[in-house]
């Protein structure tokens, strides 16, 4: 199947409150086996793993690491870098 027709029929990841270890580890083997990982099925994933750890940076720490981390360990640092809210003080009504 085309990667951008795959892509486009692959729904959007769901946000859930709790994914057992299990499962993410089960992702980053998948992610980390390229050869079966179509891109499609890589951006999904990548996607789902962002959403529920709350973490932008994901793919860099699976695939630009320098030490090339083990799963446990990029799940860790993942976690460090969860992504914190900005919260903006609402406009001023003064005009």
């Amino acid at each position: 199947m085309d990667i951008f027709v795959k892509g486009a029929i692959l729904p959007r990841p769901q946000k859930f409150q709790d994914v057992p270890e299990a499962q993410y580890f089960a992702i980053l083997e998948r992610l980390r086996d390229v050869p079966d990982c179509d891109e499609a099925e890589q951006t999904y994933w990548i996607q789902f793993l962002q959403t529920n750890l709350e973490c932008r940076e994901i793919s860099d720490i699976i695939y630009w690491s320098e030490d090339d981390p083990s799963d446990a360990e990029i799940l860790a640092r993942a976690r460090e870098r969860k992504r914190s809210a900005i919260i903006l003080a609402p406009p001023s009504s003064e005009n």
